[in-house]
């Protein structure tokens, strides 16, 4: 067999064998979603780009255990919108305890700036509320490159 057939046949056994075997090829790959950008304690103070319809978190550790809680002070504005908040353990149940978090999703509605501060109320300070955490978002439209 001639060097240019083998190809042309190795080719399209290649084709035809990797949906069945799982395997992914160019003309079978699916584009796959990024995962949301997660915002963290470090960033706080920090300004950063969101882009329109694109959603992004930012992920607080909270001492539950302690009694502190965590407030979102500034969210729905004609720029950003909070889709969705969660609070989690890294403690397996039945055990307590463990590092919690509190994390909101946020989806970018339209381009302009928006700021989102989260305060902390701590019990070993009698209730009080103090700054925890201050992002400052600019919000572009999503520029796709073909």
């Amino acid at each position: 067999m001639k060097p240019r057939a083998l190809a042309l046949t190795a080719a399209t056994v290649l084709a035809t064998a990797a949906p069945v075997l799982g395997v992914a090829t160019a003309a079978h790959a699916r584009p796959v979603a990024k995962a949301p950008v997660v915002y963290r304690q470090k960033d706080s103070g920090h300004t950063v780009t969101a882009f329109v319809g694109k959603p992004f978190k930012v992920r607080l550790e909270v001492c539950g255990d302690c009694g502190d809680s965590l407030k979102l002070t500034s969210a729905n504005t004609p720029v950003l919108h909070m889709t969705h908040v969660s609070l989690t353990s890294t403690a397996k149940p039945p055990a307590v305890g463990g590092e919690q978090f509190e994390t909101w999703t946020f989806e970018a509605r339209k381009p302009g700036r928006a700021a989102i501060r989260v305060v902390e109320r701590r019990a070993e300070k009698g209730g009080k509320t103090s700054p925890r955490f201050r992002l400052t978002v600019r919000v572009s439209k999503l520029v796709v490159d073909n």
